[in-house]
């Protein structure tokens, strides 16, 4: 199948989307919206990897990930022990 150049320099156009008040998404905004939605879902699907019978959110597999890593630093242990939470930086 023969693909033309207009065909294809129409595919590569971007379509804009706006938020309710005029101003274009971008694409951090996005990125932002799809992250917090993700590390919020509660529901748990995925598989422990140390616990093969329990099932985790994506936030829980996250923070194990992170605090089973050898890269964690002190400073990182000490705060999730303080707080409970780690703070995503999802800029």
């Amino acid at each position: 199948m023969r693909i033309s150049r207009e065909y294809g320099a129409s595919l590569r156009t971007s379509h804009l989307y706006y938020f309710q008040h005029g101003e274009p998404l971008t694409r951090r905004d996005l990125q932002f919206d799809v992250l917090s939605h993700i590390f919020n879902d509660e529901h748990a699907v995925f598989t422990d990897p140390i616990h093969p019978g329990c099932k985790l959110s994506f936030s829980q597999l996250y923070i194990n990930a992170i605090l089973s890593s050898t890269k964690t630093t002190k400073v990182m242990y000490a705060n999730y022990a303080a707080n409970g939470r780690i703070t995503y930086c999802l800029s």
